[in-house]
Order: structure tokens, then C-alpha cells, then sequence
């Protein structure tokens, strides 16, 4: 292994267990340590010229960043060694599967003593699983397949929707399969890491062009993110966005072939 050391970021748009979402969607910014120093040493710069940056790097005053400094775009110049790869679901496609492990519930009337609630409460544990094991896990092994098994990665993601440490067993499950090398870290407020909030804008940038929302300000950056985006047969994209759903051909040796009935 060498001596390399990159540091990765992630956050999520869009809520996997909310019906009124449609994409479940994460932004992975990859970038090299140095880089990394020198994007934070810019950022307070900004701030203690500026009351543009009193606040978090936010989709809602991003538009205003834009419009009245270049620091945005200035992370993005050449200056910097910036990789980035977009993973989403379509929620539709995980909420219309037929789950194995769901089906009795769903049809589960129970005795006099039973309490409707309770029902309620399953199907939505059995969901937390599915989702967490399934689909997420593809989205981290979607990055993982990109990644170069000869460097060290520190990991910064976030905090997820789900149990940080039923997370964080899938999470380093999978960079064990992958022979992925590496740390990872949960946060709990975006406001301590500026790599996190450059990601939740890229990740909400993406999720809005999706639904064609905020044009303006999210086509300037689109723009500006697209050109980082990853481009390679080892990442299984030619464009740096990949869709992930489960596909049991694909795995079909797999445990999940238990869970799911299709």
C-alpha cells in the first residue's frame, strides 16, 4: 500500500422512508489531503473577508455565493484534484419490490389481543433493513469499485438515516469485500466539516436538477460539478452517475435471493 492519503465525503438528498421522495440520492466527493487543507485554508479566508460565509454552504445561499464571490466555483478550479461520483435510487423501484420478508405482515390480521400498530411497526423495521442492506449497500459499494485499492481513504459521511452503527457494520462490510482501505467517520453536525457541506450542495444540486427545480443556480454548478465527474470502465459509468437498484442476476448467489421474490 502506498503512502497516499485521500479523504472521501458524502451526504444523502432525499429521504429513503418518506413517501414524498422520489430519489434516494449521494453526492461522493474524493479528494486528495493536501487538496483538502488548502480548500479549508481558502474557506476561512472567505469568512473572515466576507458575511457570506457566517452560515453553512447551504443550496439556499449557495445562489448568493455565486453571485457575489467566486469561492464556490474557486473549489472547483484547477487548482484542486477534485473526483466526484453521484449514486441514486429511484424510490419507486425499492417501494414497488415484493419482499419476501414483508409479505406476511402485510397480509397479518392477528388474533382478538392483536394490536394494529404493531403491524405498522414491523413493516416499517423490516423496510429499515431491507433498505440499509440492500440498497445502500450498493450505494457504497458503487463508490468502492472506483476507488484504488492501494491507497488509504478516510471516510467522512454525513450522519445517515439510519443507526450509526448498524451504518457503520455495512459500511466497513463492504470496504472488506472490496479490499478497500480505510477510516470511517460519521458527522453529526455539518457545520464542523466543510467537506460535508460542499457534498450536501453538490448532493442537492443533483437532486434538484432531477426535479428541475432552482435552474439558476443549480445549472452553474451542475455545470461546474459535472466537469469532476468520474468517467471509467472500473467505476461502470460513462458519465460519473450510476443508478443503483438490486439486480438478483447480478447477485444471485447471494442471501438476498431469500429476501427478495421477484
Amino acid at each position: 500500500m502506498s503512502n497516499e492519503i485521500k479523504i472521501i465525503f458524502s451526504d444523502e438528498a432525499g429521504a429513503w422512508n418518506d413517501c414524498h421522495s422520489t430519489y434516494y440520492l449521494r453526492s461522493w466527493m474524493i479528494i486528495g489531503f493536501n487538496d483538502y487543507m488548502n480548500i479549508c485554508s481558502r474557506y476561512n479566508f472567505y469568512k473572515s473577508e466576507t458575511k457570506l460565509c457566517d452560515s453553512e454552504l447551504k443550496i439556499e445561499n449557495a445562489g448568493k455565493l455565486l453571485e457575489n464571490s467566486d469561492l464556490f466555483e474557486s473549489f472547483f478550479s484547477k487548482d484542486f484534484d477534485i473526483k466526484l461520483l453521484i449514486t441514486y435510487t429511484i424510490l419507486s423501484e425499492f417501494r414497488e419490490r415484493k419482499f419476501k420478508n414483508m409479505a406476511y405482515w402485510e397480509k397479518y390480521s392477528g388474533d382478538k389481543n392483536y394490536i394494529p400498530d404493531e403491524k405498522q411497526k414491523v413493516i416499517e423495521a423490516i423496510k429499515y433493513v431491507n433498505f440499509l442492506n440492500i440498497y445502500e449497500m450498493y450505494h457504497i459499494n458503487g463508490l468502492l469499485e472506483c476507488l484504488d485499492n492501494s491507497v488509504f481513504y478516510r471516510f467522512v459521511v454525513d450522519s445517515p438515516q439510519f443507526v450509526k452503527k448498524d451504518f457503520e457494520a455495512v459500511f466497513n462490510n463492504c470496504c472488506k469485500v472490496n479490499e478497500i482501505n480505510g477510516s470511517l467517520n460519521l458527522i453529526e453536525l455539518s457545520k464542523n466539516s466543510i467537506g460535508i457541506q460542499i457534498a450536501g450542495v453538490i448532493s442537492s444540486v443533483f437532486y434538484r436538477k432531477f426535479h428541475g427545480k432552482q435552474k439558476d443556480v443549480c445549472d452553474r454548478l451542475y455545470r461546474k460539478f459535472s466537469e469532476r465527474l468520474i468517467s471509467n470502465s472500473k467505476c461502470n459509468t460513462s458519465n460519473g452517475i450510476k443508478k443503483i437498484m438490486w439486480n438478483k442476476d447480478i447477485d444471485k448467489k447471494s442471501k438476498l435471493c431469500n429476501i427478495l421474490n421477484i
